[in-house]
């Protein structure tokens, strides 16, 4: 990733694993791996008897996976994802621009289950609905208490993040860029990590629905476990 002239890494900060990914141009429009790190959040461990703090351990498995990869660049992207994003999909009549942010904070508190306050907030215009007289609207609130957990995280091991995004729009923008999908396609996205499962469906060029639930990889193996009778 590179902004300006000045390179940045791409991280994946999940419940048992940091990725670190640092990529190049090629010609004009081209992107190639330049390099990639991996490191366990919790080394030789079992996260569920390592407490519920995992700001030290992300820490450290950030700085690993930057030293594994040789990475030095210090702007940092990222993601944040689970039940404190809250994604919804809503009309509203057209207007002009300002006004329309303006009725969007309205609009969230009856949408978004926490006080606005504690959220922030973001949105895109998706399109004129079929009504013609509506525009469809993409309205995302992220926890603050959650994004600052990030940011301070980002932070302690030396990073300076440049951007948040959330993790079922992260990776559908990587699949847009790597795919090329025609506007006619309908395509259902899934991200399975340890703990959390990212879900996208991708219509007509943009998202029309994504969710962030708690069952994942974990939970599947717990399963299989248990159903095995095995460790």
């Amino acid at each position: 990733m590179v902004f300006g002239s000045r390179p940045a890494v791409g991280l994946d900060i999940g419940s048992s694993y940091v990725k670190a990914v640092q990529l190049r141009r090629v010609g004009k429009t081209g992107i190639q791996l330049d390099r990639f790190g991996i490191a366990e959040v919790f080394p030789g461990g079992d996260k569920t008897t390592a407490g519920a703090d995992t700001h030290d351990p992300k820490v450290k498995a950030i700085r690993a996976a930057l030293s594994q990869a040789a990475i030095t660049a210090k702007q940092v992207v990222c993601a944040v994802g689970g039940e404190s994003i809250i994604v919804r999909y809503i009309q509203l009549p057209e207007m002009p621009q300002e006004e329309l942010r303006n009725a969007l904070r309205w609009e969230a508190e009856d949408h978004i289950p926490f006080p606005v306050d504690e959220v922030n907030l973001d949105s895109v215009i998706l399109g004129k609905s079929p009504e013609g007289d509506k525009v469809d609207v993409l309205l995302v609130a992220a926890k603050k208490e959650l994004v600052n957990s990030q940011l301070q995280i980002l932070r302690d091991a030396g990073l300076t993040p440049v951007i948040v995004d959330v993790d079922s729009f992260a990776f559908l923008n990587c699949f847009e860029v790597n795919h090329s999908p025609s506007p006619n396609e309908v395509i259902a996205l899934m991200n399975i990590g340890a703990e959390i499962t990212n879900i996208n469906i991708y219509m007509g060029g943009v998202s029309r629905l994504s969710r962030d639930i708690s069952t994942a990889g974990d939970a599947i193996t717990k399963s299989i476990q248990a159903k095995l009778s095995v460790g």
